[in-house]
């Protein structure tokens, strides 16, 4: 049996309903440049650890394709955390940010077509995330890593 409409709801934690990021919500629109390139991002990383399998030195890329995976996961989760206009979208993107910056410079150190591919990808994502952290109510701008004390 579903629960009454707005149980959900009466349960959320005051804590989250009554941050600065739920009670200023951005619209979605402002969030399209980064949901693409977070899609594109994603399917770069699914390209490049799929190549990278099919390289003739597997071995020799398995950091590369561990972060291509961890890299286009983190990338998807955003980009939904972003359509569903979610209060934690910001903060999802500032891990992803971080992730596909370490998947670009991992990229980087190799010569294949497809991990300068994306290289490139990453870091216009990584870019669009960082623009989209900043953009949070509240958000530090000089360090878009700090959190507020849990105290």
């Amino acid at each position: 049996m579903a629960p009454a409409s707005g149980t959900f709801i009466a349960s959320f934690p005051a804590s989250l309903a009554n941050s600065p990021w739920e009670r200023n919500p951005m619209p979605r629109e402002a969030f399209q440049s980064c949901i693409d390139a977070c899609n594109s991002c994603a399917i770069a990383c699914d390209r490049c650890a799929f190549s990278c399998l099919e390289e003739p030195d597997v071995g020799a890329l398995a950091r590369c394709i561990e972060l291509d995976m961890d890299c286009a996961s983190i990338c998807r989760l955003a980009a939904g955390f972003m359509s569903r206009g979610s209060a934690f979208a910001a903060l999802v993107c500032e891990a992803c940010a971080d992730i596909c910056d370490a998947c670009a410079k991992e990229c980087d150190k190799h010569p294949m077509d497809h991990c300068r591919q994306c290289a490139e990808a990453c870091r216009r994502c990584a870019e669009e995330c960082d623009r989209m952290a900043g953009l949070r109510p509240g958000a530090p701008q000089a360090d878009l890593l700090t959190r507020p004390s849990a105290h």
